[in-house]
């Protein structure tokens, strides 16, 4: 076939031979072989030669388009005194042949089925049994020791009389408290014997029936019920579980596949679990320097749009959270810092943006940054209506509105209105504490 095809020369087995010889292939065995497409021999200086260069381009154009035909997207490259590199057009590792979808979007998103680990399902987080709420030390098994399985040990149910056929077996005692077992026989009631056992008993006519079961331990038939069972038993075999960390994908969410897609040798997840200012540094000072010319054409708009981005949140003074920090974690001020964020990029005008104290949970030094993030929003052509107790927030307001005279039933009506000029000569509260007329007296630490 090869011969027919032009080719001169095969590698069998990592030996070569030439087509005109006979090769002798052992018809029950597996063999390795390998077309030689193309050999090329050039010395530096060649190099250097752009009529060599060229000719060179083409001759590899060439081999490596038949390798491509010929092996189904395989490609060898042997250089001489060297280890052999396989290469694949394929989202798949040529040597353990472990493939990959084509890469997009969506893969790298725990909300989607295509990238959410199958264990976990994209929640980072799994129910395991606790043994330590499987057992009642003072009773003994027979007493209803085995607590989620205590009720039916006066029904003898198929899986009760396997467990005692099993303890039957290993030398359990059903009538010793458990406290007194020996930590061995504990050890194979929670996990296991791995042993199949003949079970006889009576099936629901009454006819006496034999099976052979395999005990795989209390916890193993919990959580396999766990996955099988309806919603009402799974809350009752819920109550014997915790929460942990998915051993399948350490809490990141994302299938091990899309976690081993890297670029300057970091997954997504390690990236999301840094900080903004962490990330900002990264894309600013050293992502560039390490990858090559063809791919920072490629990265340019896209880190452009990330440093965007990571700047908005840095802007309303949240520079220390982590990309991957959930959104039942954070304070109610942060939340809104960063919708007002998203809404500074989303480049909206004409919006009426309503605000319950932003700077809530900021530190001094971060007022500034957030009151020029709202000055951003109106300079985009909106109204912000700002609700704020801060003194540096109310300073920088367009308009002024207190509300008053008190709180609650006294309070309501408009008691000014104007702006930080006027409300400083006014006698409504805000203004006496503006003016410096009211103070708040600190008492100062010894």
């Amino acid at each position: 076939m090869f011969q027919a095809k032009g080719f001169e020369k095969v590698v069998v087995d990592g030996k070569e031979f030439t087509l005109s010889e006979e090769i002798d292939l052992i018809k029950t065995n597996k063999h390795t072989v390998e077309v030689i497409i193309d050999k090329i021999s050039c010395r530096h200086k060649d190099l250097k030669n752009d009529v060599f260069q060229a000719n060179l381009r083409s001759r590899l154009n060439v081999a490596v388009e038949q390798s491509l035909n010929l092996s189904d997207g395989l490609v060898t490259l042997r250089v001489s005194g060297k280890k052999s590199l396989l290469f694949s057009e394929k989202f798949s590792c040529p040597n353990c042949n472990i493939s990959l979808p084509e890469i997009e979007p969506r893969m790298f998103s725990f909300n989607s089925p295509i990238g959410a680990c199958e264990k976990c399902h994209g929640i980072g987080m799994i129910y395991k049994v606790d043994p330590s709420l499987l057992l009642n030390p003072n009773l003994s098994i027979n007493e209803g020791g085995v607590i989620p399985f205590n009720r039916f040990f006066f029904h003898e149910t198929w899986y009760i009389r396997l467990l005692k056929k099993m303890a039957q077996e290993e030398g359990i005692d059903l009538n010793t408290a458990i406290k007194n077992l020996t930590q061995r026989e504990i050890n194979l009631l929670l996990y296991g014997t791995g042993n199949v056992y003949q079970v006889l008993g009576k099936n629901r006519f009454g006819k006496t029936t034999v099976i052979y079961e395999r005990f795989d331990g209390l916890i193993n038939e919990l959580e396999r019920r766990y996955f099988e069972s309806s919603n009402e038993q799974v809350s009752e075999i819920q109550k014997y579980m915790k929460e942990v960390v998915c051993d399948s994908c350490g809490g990141k969410r994302l299938k091990k596949e899309v976690l081993s897609i890297t670029i300057d040798g970091l997954n997504i997840a390690t990236i999301c679990n840094k900080s903004v200012k962490e990330l900002k540094d990264y894309y600013q000072n050293q992502f560039f320097q390490k990858i090559n010319p063809y791919e920072k054409i490629i990265a340019m708009p896209i880190v452009k749009e990330i440093l965007n981005r990571l700047n908005f949140l840095d802007s309303v003074g949240l520079s220390y959270l982590t990309i991957s920090r959930t959104a039942k974690t954070l304070s109610g001020g942060e939340a809104q810092r960063i919708r007002l964020a998203s809404q500074i990029g989303s480049g909206l005008t004409g919006v009426l943006y309503v605000l319950d104290e932003p700077s809530i949970g900021l530190h001094p030094k971060d007022i500034s940054a957030l009151i020029n993030s709202l000055f951003k929003l109106r300079d985009l052509g909106n109204t912000l209506l700002v609700v704020e107790h801060d003194e540096e927030t109310i300073k920088a307001a367009d308009h002024l509105i207190e509300l008053g005279p008190k709180a609650g039933k006294d309070g309501g009506r408009v008691v000014f209105e104007g702006d930080l000029s006027a409300i400083k000569k006014s006698n409504c509260l805000t203004g006496l504490f503006l003016s410096g007329k009211e103070k708040i007296d600190f008492e100062k630490r010894p």
